[in-house]
């Protein structure tokens, strides 16, 4: 009765064993860790145990002693016999006795079958690309290329001095197209649909800060902006042109419309 009970025991001890194993290698294929896979080899291995244990008891509780063979009368001029026909194998007690598979065969088989979802796991971590694996056990990165740079632009803001002067604080993003050239541009708005461009400073694709003044002959009555125009070579130089021209003359100094493509923010000036 003991030997039943134990046997129970360790057969209950594999199904438990076996189905731990089989929620560690759910786990394992979505997150894979050397501790995780410790722990499945280690199961497997007192599985193992248990099941070759298992098999020895059922073993020797099948090897129940075989009654030993009844002697005859001996007859005239004969000799005892077994009741066995001539020739046959005469069996020993207890001995010869088939089982089924043998225990070593039954380890090895669950070995084999164990070793699977071991293998499984492993060779998915090695041909998975490491840049499809998060190493903090998380979610998958993408293994696309790095996207380019943004193109330059500044976000700018602008802080009064002095009554004609302000401070502008312009902080660069992102990197120059070839090709173009930025120009921060003075856009006085005189209230009746006419806008003047003046073209103020050349800038140089890094973050500055610098000081705007405005002459005393100019009106601080109409509202002044400040951004920043991406331009093409031929606006460039159109740019340069009446950049020298500001001055006392003032001729021929400003565009007469928005030139080049915005890359900034628009501040007002605070004069």
């Amino acid at each position: 009765m003991a030997k039943n009970n134990l046997r129970a025991s360790a057969a209950a001890g594999a199904v438990v064993l076996s189905a731990t194993t089989g929620l560690i290698t759910n786990v394992l294929t979505n997150r894979w860790s050397w501790g995780l896979g410790a722990a499945l080899v280690a199961l497997v291995i007192i599985g193992a145990a248990l099941a070759f244990a298992t098999s020895i008891w059922e073993h020797r509780g099948s090897m129940a002693p075989a009654p030993l063979p009844t002697p005859s009368a001996p007859r005239d001029g004969g000799s005892s016999q077994n009741a066995y026909a001539t020739g046959g194998s005469a069996t020993v007690a207890g001995g010869n006795v088939s089982t089924g598979m043998p225990a070593g065969y039954v380890v090895i088989s669950l070995l084999i079958v164990a070793a699977a979802p071991v293998a499984v796991p492993l060779v998915a971590a090695r041909l998975t690309p490491a840049s499809a694996v998060d190493p903090g056990g998380g979610a998958a990165m993408s293994s696309t290329s790095p996207s380019p740079a943004e193109d330059l632009s500044y976000q700018l803001k602008a802080s009064q001095v002095s009554p004609r002067t302000v401070r502008v604080a312009a902080i660069a993003s992102g990197v120059p197209v070839p090709g173009l050239a930025y120009w921060f541009v003075v856009e006085v708005n005189y209230g009746d649909g006419n806008t003047d461009y003046y073209p103020r400073r050349k800038m140089t694709g890094r973050s500055a800060t610098f000081d705007l003044t405005v002459p005393d002959i100019s009106d601080l009555k109409y509202v002044r902006t400040g951004r920043v125009y991406a331009m093409s070579k031929n606006q460039n130089a159109q740019a340069e042109d009446r950049f020298t021209r500001q001055g006392a003359s003032g001729v021929n100094d400003f565009f007469a419309e928005a030139t080049g493509q915005p890359a900034s923010n628009g501040v007002t000036l605070p004069f």
